[in-house]
């Protein structure tokens, strides 16, 4: 499945001694030694290797994101709905005589909504808990990366189901929604279809740039048999041939299909920086995930620093809280085109 990673990852020696330092800490907090000695910034040491555990699971790549691939990235300032302004796809530019008039362009503007989202939950832990896991940072291990993975596959969730089987967006009578099945004949008709497109004053708008098949994972093998590979085989005596289709569109496989439409749906996109479809993105500065934890209200009487995992005053709970953003909208619906697949 296609994928785009977002940021930069940390590289493999910097997780390597993340790795060796939690280690070490882990091994300290088992001895004793760090409940007599840990100040405030021991603890913030801590906390930045949590965030680090959400960082390396949001980056991990096996989960794999089409949104980068297929969308539109343009950032919000703030959470209010923006309507943002588009000038469609390109047209033919008159020619000008020698000390001939420059006639006026019509842009043909359209526009679309766009809405920034807030996202996130909140764990506790109980104390007993925290002593049951023998301090080793078991949980606080595990968790932030199961986080970070989450926070992953949460944004690509939202993102399909912004556009997957949209009722307004894809229609028979703008043209990019289809019946085809997927087999050579019905990508060729859905191509010829999505490069055809005319623009809202009525005139032809070619597309020419490339092409991505998302097909969901009941019709990946299907899709790899008709885009990636160079030859087919048929005929009585199963003789090669040249696939004429090989390399017609780059594959895209959306496992969330299979839910949010149907197993035999597939979707063509045109490249989003040329004529895009759907967009997406972040409050400017909040891109990546937070975790967060609760200061506790304890103190102990002769301790030195705050701990925050010495649990509430009331309970001994220990909160955690994660928090991300992200916003999804339609923008043309040139820029892509559906087949139900279900002709037969």
């Amino acid at each position: 499945m296609t994928g785009i990673r977002e940021v930069p990852a940390v590289d493999n020696n910097e997780r390597l001694r993340d790795v060796i330092e939690l280690g070490r800490f882990a091994e300290a907090v088992r001895s004793g030694r760090v409940s007599e000695v840990m100040t405030t910034s021991d603890f913030a040491h801590l906390a930045d290797l949590v965030d680090r555990g959400v960082k390396a699971g949001y980056l991990n790549e096996e989960v794999p994101l089409s949104y980068p691939t297929l969308g539109w990235r343009r950032d919000s300032q703030d959470f209010r709905t923006a309507r943002d302004y588009e000038i469609n796809a390109a047209k033919e530019v008159p020619r000008v005589a020698e000390k001939g008039e420059y006639l006026p362009h019509d842009p043909a503007i359209s526009q679309h909504e766009f809405t920034m989202k807030k996202y996130g939950w909140q764990w506790d832990l109980s104390w007993e808990a925290w002593l049951g896991d023998q301090r080793d940072l078991g949980l606080l291990g595990q968790y932030p990366v199961s986080w970070g993975v989450s926070t992953r596959y949460t944004r690509e969730l939202v993102f399909t189901t912004q556009w997957a089987a949209h009722a307004t967006f894809f229609t028979g009578a703008q043209g990019n929604l289809i019946d085809d099945v997927l087999d050579a004949d019905g990508l060729a008709a859905g191509i010829a279809a999505i490069r055809q497109f005319t623009d809202p004053a009525g005139n032809l708008s070619p597309y020419m740039g490339p092409l991505y098949l998302v097909v969901p994972s009941a019709l990946e093998f299907t899709a790899k048999r008709l885009v990636t590979s160079s030859v087919t085989v048929g005929g009585d005596e199963n003789v090669p041939a040249n696939n004429p289709m090989f390399g017609a569109a780059s594959l895209v496989v959306n496992p969330f299909l299979d839910t949010l439409d149907s197993p035999t749906c597939w979707y063509l996109f045109c490249a989003p920086s040329l004529r895009p479809a759907v967009r997406y993105g972040y409050l400017r500065g909040y891109e990546m995930p937070e975790i967060f934890v609760k200061d506790s209200d304890a103190r102990a009487l002769m301790g030195g620093g705050d701990d925050p995992f010495a649990g509430s005053f009331l309970t001994d709970d220990i909160a955690f809280k994660l928090r991300f953003t992200f916003g999804t909208g339609l923008v043309d619906w040139r820029g892509a085109l559906r087949s139900s697949g279900d002709a037969a």
